[in-house]
C-alpha cells in the first residue's frame, strides 16, 4: 500500500509583494503569489497562491516581488460557498524555505 503524502517544491520568483499581519488569534500570516515556469525551456508561467506561518512569515518581511525562491510545502484546498454556489480555492502552505541567488531562479 502507498503512504500518502502531500508534499510539493516549488521554484520560481515572487510575483507579487508579500502582505505581513498578525491574525486575531495572534498568529503570524504572511501571503503572497510565487511565478512558476511550466517547463524549463517554456516563457509561459502559473501564478500560484501561497502562505507562510509564525516564523516562516517573519522571514518574508524583507522579501520583495521579483526575488528568487525555492520552497517545500503542502498543497492545501479551501471550500467556500457564495451564492449558493460551492468553490474550490487552492493554496500551498510553505513549510521550508530557500532563498535564491539571482541567476538560479
Amino acid at each position: 500500500m502507498l503512504n500518502d503524502c502531500n508534499r510539493i517544491f516549488i521554484r520560481g520568483e515572487i510575483a507579487s509583494a508579500p502582505i505581513f499581519r498578525e491574525t486575531k488569534s495572534g498568529s503570524l500570516l504572511t501571503t503572497f503569489i510565487v511565478a512558476v515556469r511550466r517547463a524549463p525551456s517554456s516563457a509561459s508561467k502559473d501564478y500560484l497562491e501561497c502562505a507562510a506561518w509564525d516564523a516562516l512569515a517573519e522571514k518574508f518581511k524583507d522579501m520583495e516581488k521579483g526575488m528568487p525562491i525555492a520552497f517545500t510545502g503542502t498543497l492545501h484546498r479551501q471550500i467556500t460557498r457564495t451564492e449558493g454556489q460551492m468553490n474550490s480555492y487552492y493554496s500551498i502552505v510553505v513549510q521550508q524555505l530557500e532563498e535564491l541567488p539571482a541567476e538560479q531562479a
